[in-house]
């Protein structure tokens, strides 16, 4: 098993026997989770070795939120994932904040958020790591860019976070503005976004993102709406001869839309992101991207729930693949309150969402997936 998955687990352990006491004195609140996959592939590796089975793939997280009066709390996680070349296992502060509630009455609220503040963005981006709570173990690729390792760009930024709320008798609107700073970003996802070019990169950092959402539930989530976008330059000072600096702009937007019965849901998100880059060889340089996906979901029991997924992605131009879709099958078992077991099939014609860094001798146009894995959380 993963070496940074069982001291994750001593660590939860340890936690979850001390965070009752805690509880009962203070108003903090102690939370965490932990879950290990297994991979096997054909065609392609996906996080690791997978055509030969790995269990590189890993998630822990520590999270604690402490209300220090009526209307202030704080909040933060440490976090951890392990996932072939698109994640390496460091523990970091995954997100930290100051929650202060300027207005709230019983139907409307009003609060801002400083820190490094979750990214709203379509339904999943904000739970995408807790395995209970995503509908699969792998995330809509065509939508999250969850295979090519843009976590660290898209969960959460440093800077400021707006968000207010309006409820009625049947519906339920919510709306956030996160604006962030300047911050540097990891060599690993600089290899994620360039690849072979990393080596002539000497650093990168994320300039300004903006994140906004928009949602909105009607009869308590039995329809959910939400409308998403996001703009996120990347700046990059690079060895090239002549101009060294690089900018890169990313504009998207994602709309979903859920609907939701005592057994069944149905859930449907589209994405559009354009890339431009200015400076050195990619002077104006653009790239469109279209990401979409159907999802129904099947509750057998209470405990047992059934999933089919059918993903469609476009790179119009610039990107090394065509248009690939993927046919997604897959089953939740929610063994008891703190154990999950997940078990996903993937059909993949195209190369778009695989990692670039598991294939060093290229991408082949078909993959096969089995995804195996369990869960803990507390």
């Amino acid at each position: 098993m993963n070496r940074h998955l069982l001291l994750c687990l001593g660590v939860l352990q340890y936690a979850a026997s001390n965070c009752a006491h805690a509880q009962d004195k203070s108003a903090l609140q102690i939370h965490g989770f932990a879950s290990q996959g297994y991979l096997l592939s054909d065609g392609n590796n996906f996080y690791g070795e997978s055509q030969r089975g790995t269990f590189d793939f890993m998630e822990a997280g520590l999270n604690a939120n402490w209300s220090t009066g009526k209307n202030w709390n704080i909040a933060g996680q440490l976090f951890t994932r392990d996932a072939g070349s698109t994640d390496n296992g460091k523990v970091i502060v995954d997100y930290l904040f100051v929650d202060y509630h300027a207005v709230q009455t019983q139907d409307s609220g009003l609060g801002v958020r400083v820190g490094r503040v979750r990214n709203a963005l379509g339904f999943y981006n904000e739970i995408r790591d807790v395995l209970v709570a995503r509908p699969s173990i792998l995330i809509p690729q065509a939508v999250y860019f969850e295979g090519i390792g843009m976590r660290e760009l898209l969960f959460a930024s440093e800077g400021a976070q707006i968000y207010s709320y309006w409820d009625d008798e049947r519906t339920s609107t919510t709306f956030s503005l996160t604006m962030g700073r300047n911050n540097s970003l990891s060599e690993t996802l600089v290899s994620n976004l360039f690849g072979d070019n990393t080596s002539v990169i000497l650093k990168g950092r994320a300039d300004r993102p903006v994140y906004v959402q928009l949602a909105h539930n009607i009869d308590g989530s039995r329809l959910r709406f939400a409308l998403s976008s996001y703009d996120v330059g990347v700046d990059l000072v690079t060895m090239l001869p002549g101009s060294r600096d690089i900018h890169l702009d990313a504009r998207g937007y994602v709309a979903s839309a859920q609907y939701n019965t005592q057994d069944w849901s149905f859930t449907a998100e589209y994405s559009t992101t354009e890339l431009r880059f200015y400076g050195g060889a990619f002077n104006n340089l653009k790239i469109d991207i279209e990401g979409s996906y159907l999802q129904t979901q099947y509750r057998l029991s209470p405990n047992m729930t059934l999933l089919g997924r059918y993903e469609y992605s476009i790179p119009h131009q610039g990107f090394d693949s065509d248009d690939t879709q993927r046919l997604v099958m897959g089953a939740k078992w929610s063994i008891d309150h703190n154990w999950t077991l997940a078990v996903d099939l993937h059909g993949i014609r195209g190369n778009s969402g695989i990692p670039a860094g598991d294939n060093p001798d290229g991408r082949r146009e078909r993959t096969e997936l089995l995804a195996i894995m369990v869960g803990y959380r507390f």
